[in-house]
């Protein structure tokens, strides 16, 4: 059982006090979750609670928004240097679970917010990224993520297919990669008959980026020469970390 967070507006809140509420509530879920392997990085606009498994940099954003609110976000970074985003995964909470709210007003009850959220994430988060912390754990477990998960989502199970060379989720994936773009370029030129050839072939990035990995997964040399790129990749990406 955890305490339920306060989700009701305090009358005597200024704005002024956001940045000393938001201050105090991240440090204690920063502090409740360290028994989880996480970590707390940040200022008084954002705060990363991360930590670091096999194969991914997982975390939970916290942010406050225009109106004093605290929104909670899910994440999920690759460690490898694949796409053009390490971001795999990035939902609000409440995506992922229910019981979350998509904001929870900043408060003079902070501990009582703190308590709360720190206890829904320690129950339901954190179990939540424990069984998404390696490749070959996406692969079990992904048909347990929401059915409308964006685009986004997609990415944790297409790279971890490609890492794990599972010949049938990469496949899929990929070709829903390609011919997705295929169809966003003719629906663009339909609409656009006098859009430049060249602004065509930017937005058919991803299609290329598409082929050339599937002709890197079908190939035993340069599949081997691709995954040994990426293990330096993160390999110099967490010494980097170290020493910043």
């Amino acid at each position: 059982m955890h305490t339920e967070p306060d989700t009701n507006p305090h009358p005597d809140t200024h704005s002024d006090q956001c940045a000393h509420l938001f201050h105090a509530v991240t440090q204690e879920i920063g502090h409740a979750l360290h028994s989880a392997g996480f970590t707390l990085h940040g200022n008084e606009q954002w705060v990363e609670i991360q930590r670091f498994s096999a194969d991914f940099e997982q975390g939970i954003l916290l942010q406050p928004d225009w109106q004093a609110c605290l929104e909670v976000h899910v994440y999920i970074k690759s460690l490898y240097g694949t796409g053009a985003t390490p971001l795999l995964l990035h939902e609000p909470a409440c995506h992922l679970d229910r019981r979350f709210h998509s904001a929870y007003p900043l408060t003079q009850d902070h501990r009582r917010l703190a308590a709360g959220l720190a206890a829904l994430l320690m129950e339901s988060t954190v179990p939540f990224l424990d069984r998404f912390a390696t490749c070959a754990q996406v692969l079990l477990h992904y048909p347990q993520l929401p059915p409308d998960i964006p685009l986004l989502g997609e990415r944790l199970i297409y790279t971890s297919a490609f890492r794990e060379r599972h010949q049938a989720l990469f496949m899929e994936y990929n070709s829903r990669l390609i011919e997705r773009t295929r169809a966003w370029i003719a629906e663009l030129k339909a609409d656009n008959p006098d859009l430049p050839e060249d602004a065509l072939n930017g937005l058919a990035q991803p299609m290329a980026d598409g082929m050339r990995e599937r002709a890197i997964f079908s190939d035993d040399a340069l599949f081997a020469a691709e995954i040994a790129r990426q293990n330096q990749y993160k390999a110099t990406y967490l010494q980097n970390l170290q020493t910043d």
